[in-house]
């Protein structure tokens, strides 16, 4: 039997659509992916690990793209540091959730 196919599209209409195709010979394949979907449906995320650096990377290149300007008044509503953090690279404790969600 063959392996799960894993199918990976953009769309403009719907955003990122991933899809996995499973041979329905493949008993316990398909269990394994109904004991996933209802995991999923309870909380939908497979990867923690995964998902934290996605998060990281986003607010990492949201910051990249910032002026200091807007780094410092980021840090004044949303971090937990120095207003001098602005200037460093990484982005500060506190300050990644509120990128995420900007």
């Amino acid at each position: 039997m063959e392996a799960p196919e894993r199918i990976r599209q953009g769309s403009w209409a719907v955003g990122w659509v991933e899809v996995i195709l499973i041979d329905a010979r493949d008993l316990g394949a398909l269990a394994e992916a109904e004991r996933i979907g209802e995991d999923l449906e309870r909380y939908p995320i497979l990867d923690e690990t995964a998902f934290g650096e996605a998060e990281y990377e986003e607010a990492s290149t949201c910051w990249e793209g910032m002026s200091i300007a807007e780094r410092v008044q980021a840090i004044q509503k949303h971090g937990r540091v120095s207003v001098f953090a602005a200037r460093r690279d990484t982005v500060p404790d506190g300050v990644q959730d509120y990128l995420h969600g900007n």
